[in-house]
C-alpha cells in the first residue's frame, strides 16, 4: 500500500513536469535565451521547494562576472545540474553525456537551455562537440558547465574519479576562466535514510583559474590541480552535511 500511495502522490507532479518541460522545449527556437532560462529557473525553484531541497552556497564571491567561462564541478547525481539553475542569475548551458537523454525531464531542461551532448564512445563526435563549446564561448559568450569526471561517481565514499584533461583544452586555448565547484548532498535525496526530511545540498564555488594562472601548465596539470581543489573542498562539505543530520 505504501508503494501505491507514493505512486499516486508523485505521479501527477512527474507528469506535469514532463508536460511543462516538453512544451517549453518545443518552443525553444521561438523565444529568447533569457526567457527560456528564467522560465526554467522558476520551474526548478518550484519543484525543488516542493521536494524540500535547500541549497547552501559558499564562495559566491568567486562566481565570475565575465560573459563566458567554464565551470567544472564534481558529479554525484543526475540532480547536480539543478544547483546551477538555482545559483546563476544569468543563462547557463551544460555539456552532458548522451545517456542523459534517457531522463526525459532532465533532458528537456538541458536541451531547452542550449546544452550539448557527448557520445563518450565516439571520439570524433566528442571533439566536434568540444569545438562547438569553444566557438559558443568565444562568439556567443555562453557559460558552460562540464563535469570533468565524465560520469557520476560510483564509489561508496563519493571520492572523485579522474578529471579528464580534454575538458579543459579548448577553454584554455581561448584564455577563459575555469571555475572549480564542489557539490555534496544530491546523491542522498533518494536515500531512504533521509526520507521525509529536508534535503540539504552544499555547493562551494572555489577561486577561478585565470589565463595567468594556467598559461604555463599542460591540460593534464590543470585537470589534476582542479581535481585536487574540488576533492579537498568536497571533504569539507561532507563534514558540514553530516553535522546537520547528526543533530
Amino acid at each position: 500500500m505504501t508503494l501505491v500511495r507514493t505512486a499516486f502522490k508523485t505521479l501527477p507532479r512527474l507528469l506535469w513536469s514532463l508536460i511543462w518541460t516538453k512544451s517549453l522545449y518545443l518552443r525553444r527556437n521561438k523565444v529568447s535565451q533569457v526567457y527560456k532560462y528564467q522560465k526554467t529557473k522558476k520551474f526548478i525553484k518550484k519543484e525543488t521547494d516542493a521536494a524540500k531541497i535547500v541549497y547552501h552556497y559558499e564562495g559566491l564571491e568567486n562566481w565570475p562576472i565575465e560573459e563566458s567561462f567554464l565551470v567544472t564541478p564534481n558529479h554525484q547525481s543526475a540532480l547536480d545540474c539543478l544547483v546551477f539553475f538555482d545559483l546563476s542569475k544569468d543563462p547557463i548551458a551544460f555539456v552532458g553525456k548522451a545517456a542523459v537523454k534517457h531522463y526525459p525531464i532532465i533532458n528537456n531542461i538541458m536541451s531547452i537551455n542550449d546544452s550539448l551532448f557527448l557520445e563518450r564512445t565516439n571520439l570524433r563526435q566528442e571533439i566536434k562537440v568540444m569545438k562547438q563549446v569553444k566557438e559558443n564561448m568565444e562568439k556567443k559568450n555562453v557559460r558552460y558547465i562540464i563535469f570533468p569526471e565524465g560520469t557520476r561517481t560510483k564509489k561508496p565514499d563519493l571520492s572523485l574519479g579522474d578529471f579528464k584533461a580534454g575538458t579543459f583544452k579548448y577553454t584554455m586555448s581561448i584564455k577563459k576562466k575555469i571555475v572549480p565547484v564542489a557539490l555534496y548532498g544530491n546523491t542522498f535525496i533518494s536515500d531512504k535514510r533521509y526520507k521525509n526530511k529536508v534535503h540539504h545540498v552544499f555547493c562551494s564555488i572555489l577561486p577561478a583559474l585565470s589565463y595567468e594562472d594556467y598559461k604555463d601548465m599542460s591540460t593534464l596539470e590543470v585537470a589534476s590541480k582542479v581535481q585536487n581543489m574540488v576533492q579537498e573542498e568536497e571533504r569539507k562539505l561532507e563534514i558540514k552535511f553530516n553535522e546537520i543530520y547528526s543533530k
